[in-house]
């Protein structure tokens, strides 16, 4: 098996969730789902993710909150942003406490890629097999 990146999809909507899962798993990466950013947050291998993929809003904790309480815990995992909605203040902040990239809903195929190999590069193979801790799609229980 070859080393497939990791990424964490966090997301409070079940289908978009869900989407996104699909859409990343056809592009060759293996996901671990989350429904809240405290869900993630107790995730004990935090660190085991290449990259995070979150929406801006969320119950609770909200994805730049999550990102900056990840940086505060010393774990600097690349982070994008998803939403609906965005004003300029935030995506200013977002981007100068080091978000990645922010991708306005609904998320294109074109972009997203763009993205995840500007941040991982190119070395992904559509097809791969992903084991228990990552396998694609699989959802970590509330």
């Amino acid at each position: 098996m070859s080393d497939v990146p990791l990424l964490a999809v966090i997301e409070d909507d079940d289908a978009v969730r869900e989407a996104m899962s699909e859409l990343l798993g056809v592009l060759g990466y293996c996901t671990r789902l989350y429904s809240s950013a405290e869900q993630f947050l107790m995730a004990r291998d935090r660190q085991a993710f290449a990259c995070i993929i979150t929406d801006l809003r969320l119950p609770g904790l909200d994805g730049l909150q999550l990102h900056s309480e990840m940086l505060a815990r010393g774990d600097a995992v690349p982070f994008i942003l998803v939403t609906s909605y965005i004003t300029r203040p935030v995506a200013a902040r977002a981007l100068q406490a080091g978000v990645r990239a922010i991708l306005l809903k609904p998320i294109s195929a074109a972009a997203i890629i763009r993205e995840l190999t500007a941040i991982l590069g190119d070395g992904n193979e559509a097809g791969v097999q992903c084991d228990a801790t990552g396998a694609r799609g699989g959802e970590i229980p509330p």
